[in-house]
């Protein structure tokens, strides 16, 4: 009997970047037969690669033209997106959108920690263009194993940040803050005052100068 198996990456090659024309080189995936498997493609994988579904939360995906950051004239999300992984997407804010309001948003957070890992990638995910994808090489990883352990992780790391940081909006005193506390402050750094700030409260700043065009 045939077994199913989960694919966890698809290796391709796409040489122009504004045509659906692919080559798989290989397919990475488990099953209950073998912890690791690679398989040749076949017609139904390149059809379930490149098909996009049609949308339901999934609006406005031109790009504006700008070398800068690696977007072509008349360029498109679907592009930088394989259609597999744009239409699952869609499908994972359609699910967000069932959840209790007091957690669509920290879902949505988490999802967009992750985007850049969703879209056509190099073996390494270290490009630091995010919207440049390579000719040759190409990474298709899958959504769901990306999204489930970086939810799992926040989810572990909430013992944690109960324990070290505490939110302005709620603390009434700084005082209130234990040693060793860190106070989180929801709000942009051009907004924060001296007010905000506790004598002898800060021991270290760190800066990270923004990335201009490349934030989107």
């Amino acid at each position: 009997m045939p077994k199913k198996g989960t694919i966890t990456k698809v290796i391709f090659d796409k040489p122009e970047r504004t045509s659906s024309k692919i080559v798989i080189k290989s397919i990475n995936y488990t099953c209950t037969c073998t912890k690791k498997g690679i398989k040749s493609p076949d017609k139904d994988d390149y059809v379930k690669l490149i098909t996009t579904k049609r949308f339901r939360n999934i609006q406005n995906t031109g790009l504006l033209h700008n070398t800068k950051i690696a977007v072509t004239e008349n360029d498109d999300i679907k592009n930088i997106f394989t259609g597999r992984n744009l239409s699952v997407l869609d499908e994972i804010l359609d699910i967000i959108h069932h959840y209790d309001p007091e957690y669509q948003d920290i879902l949505k957070y988490i999802l967009m920690s992750i985007l850049h890992l969703c879209k056509i990638t190099d073996k390494h995910s270290n490009s630091q263009w995010p919207l440049w994808i390579p000719k040759s090489d190409c990474v298709e990883k899958n959504i769901l194993d990306v999204y489930t352990r970086k939810i799992k992780n926040f989810y572990h790391v909430i013992p944690f940040m109960k324990e070290n940081y505490a939110a302005s909006k709620i603390v009434e005193s700084y005082k209130l803050l234990s040693p060793g506390k860190c106070l989180l402050m929801q709000k942009g750094s051009q907004f924060i005052t001296e007010e905000d700030i506790p004598n002898n409260g800060v021991d270290l700043i760190i800066t990270d100068p923004p990335y201009l065009d490349q934030v989107c």
